[in-house]
This record gives C-alpha cells, structure tokens and sequence, in this order.
C-alpha cells in the first residue's frame, strides 16, 4: 500500500532520468566501447582513479583502448545482501529502491508528459524502454540487467548496489582482507550526476540528497 501511493510521486522523480543514459556516464561509455570498466579505470569496479588507456580516452574520446581488459562482473543487490544487510535494509527505505516499479507501474499519462518534456519516446512501458532502464536498473547491458537467469531479475532493478559501487564479483569472491580493493567504495558528486545531469534534476545537491538517497549506514568491506 505504501509503494502504491509513492508511485505516482516517484514517476516524475525517475523519469526525469530516463534520458541520463544518453550522458557521458561511464555505464553509457561501457555500453557504447563494450569495454569492462577495469579497461579504463584502476579498480575492477570502477571509480575515480584511471589507468592511463582511461586517462588518454578522458582527454580525447576518439581514442578507443584496442581491447577489453578482465574485469568484475555484476552479481545483484540480493549477493550483496548476504553480508551487508544492514545497508541494504537502509537502501530499501529510500526512493532509489523503488525506481522499477515507478516505471513498471507509475501514471501513464504523467510518463507520457515527462517522456515528452525530455525528448525520450515511449512506444510502450517505460520499463522497456532502454533510455530509461540505463537509469533505473543495475548494469544494464553489461551483464546485470536483464539477467540470463530470469529468477533473478528482482536483483538487478532499481538503482541497486552496483549503480554507485560497480560490479561486484571479485569483491565478492575475495579475502577479507583485500575486499576493498575490489570495489568502488565513496559515493561522489560525479558519479551521482551520470544519472541526476543537470537537465533531469536541476536542483540536485549532493551533500542534501546523499542523506536521503543511499543507505545511512556506511559499509564495511
């Protein structure tokens, strides 16, 4: 019942996304070079520091590394939930987890005038739409979302955990020890604006709305 009165409220917040895919964000750079995100940045998950194949692709786009290097691959929120639960209990409480089924089941004619006022056709649901599910799904075409296991899909919608902290596996997979290597872990300003651009949520503020829009309780790989 609480998710049915927030939806229509949530429509207009996530289709103002819907066209953020279109940005220069670096799942929209993944998609368009079928590059791994280790290919360009020094993580496996991605994050601020670059290699140099990165760092010359930042400075001039025509330069294209030649080949993909091994990286993460995306497991799903539910994976992260195994031993993060507190956090992902606190992501449950905020809008980010809630974005699909805005999509899924927001007011059709309000989809219809965002959709319109951002350039964005829609010829069905917003939820197949690929300008949107860029936005409002984990790695979407980056072997997240659509998972080839259908049973899974429900763990790679919404503005999941690898949204902000990229693919997950190795991290998963490693010692305690040297988890943090593996994953991108501050939330920063420019990572938020891949999707919240200036156009979709003009009155973004980071420090306001990372209060409200992560989970409150920092993790500890």
């Amino acid at each position: 019942m609480r998710v049915r009165h927030q939806l229509p409220r949530l429509a207009i917040i996530v289709l103002l996304l819907c066209s953020a895919s279109a940005a220069f964000a670096f799942p929209s750079i993944a998609r368009k070079t079928k590059l791994s995100c280790a290919t360009c940045h020094s993580k496996v998950s991605g994050g601020v520091d670059l290699t140099d194949a990165g760092k010359a692709y930042k400075a001039d786009n025509t330069k294209v590394p030649a080949a993909s290097v091994a990286g993460s691959d995306y497991v799903g929120s539910n994976k992260c939930k195994m031993c993060h639960m507190k956090q992902h209990k606190a992501w449950g409480d905020t809008k980010h987890s809630k974005a699909f089924a805005a999509l899924v089941s927001g007011d059709s004619t309000l989809q219809a005038t965002q959709a319109g006022a951002l350039g964005v056709k829609l010829t069905g649901s917003p939820a197949t739409n690929d300008a949107c599910l860029g936005c409002h799904t984990v790695g979407f075409k980056l072997g997240g979302y659509p998972p080839a296991d259908t049973t899974k899909t429900a763990s790679f919608v919404n503005v999941g955990c690898e949204m902000c902290h990229g693919p997950g596996s190795k991290h998963a997979a490693a010692e305690k020890a040297d988890k943090k290597t593996f994953i991108n872990i501050p939330t920063t300003d420019a990572m938020c604006k891949d999707c919240h651009t200036s156009a979709m949520s003009p009155k973004f503020a980071f420090e306001t709305y990372k209060k409200t829009g992560v989970h409150v309780i920092p993790a500890t790989p």
